[in-house]
């Protein structure tokens, strides 16, 4: 089963909690204030997406509503697609996960067991609700998960390397450029990487005299 049966259409009440549970149990204790489903705030500070866009039948562009059909048809708030949030935010929620000891509901257990290899076929790799080895990203450390969105966004997370990568960008507006996404990501995330690695190389070189890392 995936997570979208969850968000079949249900009562007003029922909504409610759906919006309201995610805040009081997730995104509350990881500090991610301007997170949320259905944003009601002004919308000038979200990016628009694509115009007549996924399962729509009016002709303009998508602007402060869920990006995805199906979250889209079930009221904007589902188990797979719908949340609105800032890179600061999505940030906190990647660090989190780089310290399983310290995380504010999860246990190290559960993000072990979260991140291990579940499925594999044809490079395509996978945990529970994340994908292992991002191939064409560099060559990040063993045990590194990661995490794509539609219109342009990714999470990667690696502990190995003690680094999380959050990238916001907006690839379906006016209309979808898949392929720039692709190549885009590849390139932010090696030279990441390249940048990740010269530090630590420069901070072992140093020494204990000069302040170990």
């Amino acid at each position: 089963m995936t997570c979208r049966p969850a968000g079949r259409p249900s009562s007003a009440p029922s909504r409610l909690h759906r919006r309201s549970g995610p805040h009081r149990e997730l995104l509350a204790p990881l500090g991610m204030t301007r997170t949320s489903y259905r944003p009601q705030a002004d919308v000038s500070g979200i990016a628009a997406k694509e115009v007549n866009g996924d399962q729509r039948l009016r002709d303009e562009a998508i602007w402060g509503d869920v990006h995805d059909g199906n979250a889209y048809a079930l009221g904007g708030v589902s188990g797979h697609a719908g949340l609105f949030g800032t890179a600061d935010d999505l940030g906190r929620f990647a660090a989190a996960l780089l310290r399983p000891e310290a995380h504010p509901f999860l246990s190290a257990e559960t993000i072990e067991i979260m991140t291990a290899l579940h499925a594999s076929t044809r490079g395509d790799v996978r945990a529970l609700g994340w994908r292992l080895k991002p191939l064409g990203w560099g060559r990040w450390p063993q045990g590194t998960f990661w995490h794509t969105g539609f219109t342009g966004t990714s999470v990667l997370v690696s502990p190995g390397a003690d680094t999380a990568v959050v990238l916001l960008t907006n690839f379906v507006h006016p209309a979808r450029r898949l392929g720039e996404t692709e190549r885009f990501r590849a390139q932010l995330h090696q030279a990441v990487l390249r940048a990740r690695t010269a530090t630590a190389s420069t901070i072992d070189h140093a020494g204990p005299a000069r302040g170990a890392r």
